[in-house]
């Protein structure tokens, strides 16, 4: 992350370098649109593949609001919790949208894992278990909720951890959750209409 980036961006959005990056595939998404791309993160001209996450941006309070909530997650340190390397904007005439570089796994996501019906002992289930348990609470103790915390945003590194993805922008509790969260995975309380709150996340 570039120092840039941890200015006080409550008054300000820092500048952000864009990044050249080639598409490989569009993943499906909910809440924005996500690719898998060909990137070179650290100019060394050595490219690798990543996850980018692009997210409309509808004004300015909602910018600052989003770059505030990344930079939160960037600075998690926690190894359940997907690496976010860096962010930028990207603008054409209609839109604004703010880009985010992730890790990518090439194992994919636990709804993967469940259909090749793999390493589902009673040992790995209560491990995976405890790891989404443990990202929780990291996410939690930052004031954040995943909101959209489901199978297909829990993906699977090179030695079998989790790591939580697929973050809502969620620093405003009060905003309305349908554009946002897959429904089916929606707790009760919020199907009643109540507002989202980190509970609902468990």
């Amino acid at each position: 992350m570039n120092k840039s980036s941890t200015q006080n961006i409550n008054e300000e959005v820092p500048d952000k370098v864009n990044y050249s990056y080639k598409v490989v595939k569009s993943i499906e998404c909910k809440n924005g649109e996500l690719y898998l791309v060909f990137c070179d993160i650290s100019k060394s001209g050595k490219e690798n593949y990543y996850l980018l996450k692009k997210l409309e941006i509808e004004s300015d309070e909602e910018k600052r609001r989003l770059v505030k909530e990344i930079s939160k997650i960037q600075n998690m340190n926690c190894k359940y919790i997907i690496q976010i390397y860096d962010f930028f904007f990207e603008k054409n005439e209609q839109k604004e949208m703010l880009c985010i570089l992730m890790d990518y796994y090439e194992k994919g996501n636990l709804k993967q894992l469940v259909k090749l019906k793999e390493d589902f002992n009673s040992r790995n289930l209560w491990r995976i278990f405890i790891q989404i348990i443990l990202g929780l609470n990291a996410v939690h103790s930052n004031n954040i909720i995943a909101k959209n915390l489901n199978s297909q945003n829990i993906f699977i590194d090179d030695e079998n951890n989790i790591k939580i993805c697929g973050f809502c922008p969620t620093i405003d509790f009060n905003k309305k959750t349908d554009d946002y969260s897959t429904f089916l995975y929606h707790s009760p309380e919020v199907i009643d209409g109540q507002d989202f709150n980190k509970r609902s996340d468990i």
